[in-house]
């Protein structure tokens, strides 16, 4: 008998598809996406590109508004450790959402963010559901 996922597996599970589904949506009709805040482009399923946290991970990780694409030099050391890099992020943040907007997303990192497993379950299927509608739409 197969073990019942955790919560937290489940979250993962949920992450996961969320970033894929975020790199997804903002693929041009070629594949392509572009980092967020540096500009960099590469196809939306490879090439160091991923679904970077605007607040970090651990307190909106399943928000999808929260989670935009970044190359893999951004979204890791330099969100972590280049003031220049947090900015931009945050201005594109701003220029897409509103300072009003971004600022409900920080108060909402303030709560805690629980799921319940039958929440997740259906995140998952409604990601998973998304996704592939989007593959369909976007010939990817």
């Amino acid at each position: 008998m197969a073990k019942k996922p955790t919560n937290i597996a489940m979250q993962n599970k949920v992450a996961e598809k969320l970033q894929e589904l975020v790199r997804l949506k903002y693929a041009d009709r070629n594949g392509y996406v572009k980092c967020v805040t540096c500009g960099h482009t590469g196809y939306w399923e490879k090439d160091g590109m991923q679904g970077g946290h605007f607040i970090e991970r651990g307190k909106l990780r399943l928000v999808e508004s929260n989670i935009h694409v970044q190359c893999q030099g951004c979204n890791g050391f330099k969100m972590k450790h280049s003031v220049a890099c947090v900015l931009d992020y945050e201005d594109y943040m701003n220029d897409t959402y509103g300072r009003d907007f971004v600022q409900d997303l920080r108060r909402q990192a303030n709560q805690p963010q629980k799921y319940s497993m039958a929440d997740l379950r259906d995140m998952l299927k409604d990601l998973k559901d998304r996704i592939k509608t989007m593959r369909e739409e976007k010939g990817l």
